[in-house]
């Protein structure tokens, strides 16, 4: 028997796996330097957006200053229309004296009875029985109820006492 034969002849390759490594290296490197060539000459957008930076901290800080000695300083708001600006704490505190002056009221909304809760859903849960082998695993069905005997009413809900409605700060 003869030795199996190749379709194509034994060439050796022209470049071996380490030469292909060395060379996507040095492409890779190349890219990288003129990359770094390229950035350095476009050096002057660095300059002019730190002046751009700059100026908009400049804006911001005085914007800033603004707001905050509006809200901090008491001063016309429309003196053609009688509005003043006073600062927030104050206002409160006005508002919090003019609230302790006026008797409490009742609410907006109407508040209705309580909904009762039947006696049997707010009762504790009874324990489980223990399971027994001799015993089916499903509970038996209720018994009917005599028809002689009308159904348990729920209790009436309770009135509200005093100290459960609620009360104003004095």
């Amino acid at each position: 028997m003869s030795a199996p034969t190749s379709i194509t002849p034994n060439i050796p390759p022209r470049f071996g796996t380490l030469k292909w490594y060395v060379f996507g290296l040095l492409i890779f490197l190349l890219g990288g330097v003129a990359t770094l060539v390229l950035k350095r000459q476009m050096g002057g957008t660095d300059a002019y957006e730190l002046e751009r930076a700059k100026k908009r901290v400049e804006a911001r800080q005085k914007i800033e200053t603004e707001a905050k000695e509006l809200l901090t300083k008491s001063g016309w708001a429309d003196q053609g229309k009688g509005i003043v600006r006073i600062p927030l704490e104050d206002a409160m505190a006005l508002e919090l004296a003019a609230l302790k002056q006026q008797k409490p009221r009742p609410a907006a909304y109407a508040v209705g009875a309580a909904v009762p809760v039947p006696a049997s859903a707010t009762a504790a849960p009874a324990p489980a029985p223990k399971a027994d082998a001799s015993k089916p695993a499903t509970p038996a069905a209720p018994a009917p109820a005599a028809k002689g005997t009308p159904a348990a009413t729920p209790a009436p809900a309770p009135a509200a006492t005093p100290a459960a409605q609620p009360t104003t700060p004095k």
